[in-house]
Formats: structure tokens, C-alpha cells, sequence
């Protein structure tokens, strides 16, 4: 049995999966830049002990207490979980709007810079 990508490949090969599953718009050079970026991180990947720890109660119940007004923005090409994830905030938070950019996956700077400026400046304006 394959021990995975990460055993057998090493960091790099994992970190361009990882940019392919989740920046699969981006353009060459910026793909090079995530997967470079990912590399100079690979300690995460590498820890032997997960130092996240779950609020009590968990962040997802608690979305209807943010007062701050909440812009959420999604691309269509990211996971479908991230996508449901960015629309239930935007439902349940009750100062939240949601922006969905057809062309942009998990990382809109890359996959579509001119919408996520555009998005920025208007999420700023508010």
C-alpha cells in the first residue's frame, strides 16, 4: 500500500497537489509562487502534533453573534465545502453579504485579481 505523495514524493510534489486541488485558475507564475510558498511552509505538514484547538462552543454555532459588518466572497471553482462554508456565514451572520465570482477558485487574488480588487475596494467603501 502507497504510503501517500508525501512519503514517497516528498514536500514538493504534495504542494503542487495541494495548489492544483485548490488554485486550479491560477496562471503559471502564481501557481510557481503557491507551490513555492507552500514548500517554505512544509513544517505544518510535518508536525507531529495538531496545536489547533476548537472554541467552546465551536466558531461554526456562533456565526449569528458578529456585530461587524461581513463581506464574504467565494469563487465558484473552490470546493464545494468551502462554498457552503462562505454561505451559511453569509446567511447567518446578520451583517453579511456574499459575493461569488464565477471564474475564481480558493484564491481569488490569483485566479481573478481584477474581481478581488474590485471586491476589496467595494467591501472597503462600505
Amino acid at each position: 500500500m502507497r504510503e501517500g505523495p508525501r512519503a514517497t514524493d516528498g514536500i514538493p510534489a504534495v504542494s503542487a497537489l495541494d495548489v492544483d486541488a485548490w488554485c486550479p485558475a491560477a496562471p503559471a507564475n502564481d501557481r510557481r509562487r503557491l507551490i513555492g510558498l507552500q514548500i517554505a511552509n512544509s513544517r505544518v505538514r510535518t508536525m507531529d502534533v495538531y496545536h489547533g484547538l476548537e472554541l467552546d462552543p465551536p466558531v461554526k454555532t456562533r456565526f449569528a453573534e458578529l456585530e461587524t459588518p461581513i463581506s464574504v466572497l467565494i469563487g465558484e471553482r473552490d470546493f464545494q465545502g468551502s462554498q457552503l462554508w462562505a454561505r451559511r456565514l453569509a446567511t447567518q451572520a446578520p451583517n453579511a453579504d456574499l459575493t461569488v465570482i464565477p471564474a475564481a477558485d480558493h484564491m481569488p487574488m490569483f485566479s481573478t485579481p481584477e474581481e478581488f480588487q474590485q471586491f476589496v475596494t467595494r467591501s472597503l467603501a462600505l
